[in-house]
């Protein structure tokens, strides 16, 4: 399973593309991993929407094997 990243969370990553652990069962684990794994961008990750399916999901959400897992930081605009 993949996980895609957009802006600055891909920067974070230093891709746009990962795969997702196979320890990682819910949003919130993958919350957890992500904390572990880039330490320097936890605020970042507190911060970020995840989507499953393109629909946005709360920590509590199982992920399954073929979920498209999306992590969108906050942006702005003018």
């Amino acid at each position: 399973m993949t996980i895609r990243f957009f802006a600055a969370a891909a920067e974070v990553v230093g891709s746009s593309l990962l795969d997702r652990p196979d320890s990682v069962r819910t949003v919130g684990e993958l919350r957890s991993w992500l904390n572990e794994n880039y330490p320097q961008a936890n605020s970042l990750w507190v911060k970020c929407l995840v989507a499953i399916d393109q629909s946005y999901a709360s920590d509590d959400h199982p992920l399954k094997q073929n979920d498209d897992i999306a992590i969108i930081p906050p942006v702005s605009g003018g």
